[in-house]
């Protein structure tokens, strides 16, 4: 079992457009997944993301949620 959290402030110095304010944004992600051998050649894990942007520019905001399925073979 494993649990990431994620956190990111970012300002920007100089505003893409002339006489705007300087870009903020706030980044956020957290992550839950776990993994299982069955047999020692066979590896299946599964994970759940969830990340987030909130910014003083709400054209490049976003949330997005991940669902990760995996099957790995050793040969």
């Amino acid at each position: 079992m494993r649990m990431s959290l994620k956190y990111g402030r970012s300002n920007y110095l100089s505003p893409v457009v002339a006489n705007a304010p300087a870009r903020r944004d706030v980044d956020r992600a957290v992550e839950l997944g776990g993994g299982w051998s069955p047999q020692r050649a066979v590896r299946l894990s599964a994970s759940v993301q969830h990340s987030q942007r909130a910014s003083s520019d709400a054209t490049v905001e976003y949330r997005d949620n991940t669902i990760n399925l995996t099957v790995a073979g050793t040969f």
